[in-house]
């Protein structure tokens, strides 16, 4: 009785790291997707969330999130930018309308709509998200 309960128990076990190794794989056509959009992308690192999955990786020494649906169609793609890199007008935005927040991570963000700006500043827990179009302009503010 003892070896089969063990034997039942190592055969759910076994199922069970089969079953999450096969959720953790990317389908190949969302890896082809990326590999046609980014050619050149380096140290890809996938992460399944929700519905999509998105790579992280660098470009030419830029870290870049690139999203997917499950059919491989491209969603949308985040450049990491410094602070440094950002128009002078979005970071007198955050100074002048944002007493005491900083800016803690910035991008670019492409997606078939176009191009803008998506900021993050916060001031201790406190986080907002702003974005903001390619001239620098405020666009909008997600609390």
């Amino acid at each position: 009785m003892k070896k089969m309960s063990l034997l039942v128990m190592a055969g759910l076990f076994a199922f069970s790291i089969q079953t999450m190794a096969q959720e953790n794989e990317i389908p190949e056509v969302v890896n082809a997707a990326l590999q046609t959009k980014y050619s050149n992308a380096e140290n890809v690192e996938w992460h399944a969330k929700e519905d999509k999955f998105k790579a992280s990786f660098n470009v030419e020494g830029k870290e870049m999130v690139a999203v997917f649906s499950p059919a491989g169609d491209w969603m949308k793609t985040y450049k990491h930018l410094t602070v440094g890199e950002l128009p002078a007008s979005i970071t007198a935005y955050v100074s002048e309308q944002l007493e005491g927040f900083e800016i803690t991570s910035a991008y670019i963000k492409k997606d078939p709509d176009g191009k803008s700006y998506s900021i993050k500043a916060s001031k201790g827990e406190e986080i907002v998200k702003l974005a903001f179009d390619m001239e620098g302009n405020f666009l909008s503010k997600e609390t």
